[in-house]
């Protein structure tokens, strides 16, 4: 059977980096950067923004329409990007829709880094803008504020890349950030 594994956190937290290194692990892995998404439409709304809610669900759509179809194909799938637990519902009912995957666990895991180094690593982008600094401390809260899903949360900071990959694996491996995507459909 197919895995999903959903990478997430705040900007600067390592996502891309991990999931990168991740899908590497599979025979069959395809790695989807869901900021990608966001790049396919013409004149976006700042994700950030409170008249971004329709645009960020649909894109969230869009990229998880992706997933499915590479999980009924067989592929081991990593998805990163900023899905946090109040976008859940919405993936796990677009999940549970794919008759191919009725009895998926996505391993989710949220990196988390200190608010400091987060704004270092997304402010010394090459493609760093006037959006990072304020777009990472909304993020950065709003992540702190999901504290239901601590169990989730996986620290970047004062580790490698390599260290918390194998920690990543080691929970996949694991079972131990799994989600029961009923349980959330249903929350």
């Amino acid at each position: 059977m197919s895995s999903l594994t959903i990478i997430t956190g705040c900007p600067g937290t390592g996502k891309t980096t991990v999931s990168r290194h991740i899908v590497r692990s599979f025979d069959r892995g395809v790695y989807i950067e869901g900021d990608a998404f966001f790049r396919f439409l013409d004149n976006p709304i700042l994700p950030t923004e409170s008249e971004s809610h329709d645009q960020n669900r649909i894109v969230l759509a869009a990229t998880f329409a992706a997933a499915k179809v590479y999980l009924a194909g067989g592929y081991d799938v990593v998805v990163d990007g900023i899905y946090g637990p109040w976008f859940l519902k919405e993936v796990a009912k677009d999940l549970l829709a794919e008759p191919s995957v009725p009895d998926l666990l996505p391993t989710y895991v949220i990196l988390t880094a200190d608010q400091d180094e987060t704004l270092h690593r997304v402010t010394t982008r090459a493609d760093a803008d006037k959006f990072a600094v304020e777009g990472v401390r909304q993020m950065y809260q709003a992540f702190a504020r999901a504290s239901a899903y601590d169990r989730h949360k996986m620290p970047t900071s004062q580790q490698s890349v390599s260290e918390t990959v194998r920690k990543v694996v080691k929970a996949m491996a694991e079972g131990t950030h799994q989600l029961d995507l009923h349980t959330v459909a249903k929350s």
